[in-house]
């Protein structure tokens, strides 16, 4: 999924999505990691709305993240 995310960023034009992809990464994996056990409970089971939607306001909130411009 993180992969998914970089590589729609880049075709959409964005630059320094690292910040995004990072944090994006690690919500990804905590929040799978946390439903891991509804999905392995039963077939055609989604991760818990609560946590897909964390997951995106995280990763958006990451997005406003910007680096400076290096004087000089």
């Amino acid at each position: 999924m993180p992969l998914v995310l970089w590589i729609g960023m880049r075709i959409a034009g964005e630059r320094r999505v690292g910040p995004m992809v990072l944090v994006g990464v690690v919500a990804w994996v905590t929040a799978v990691g946390n439903g891991i056990d509804v999905i392995d409970d039963a077939p055609d089971t989604l991760l818990p709305l609560r946590s897909l939607a964390l997951v995106v306001g995280v990763t958006a909130l990451a997005s406003l993240v910007r680096r400076g411009k290096k004087e000089g």
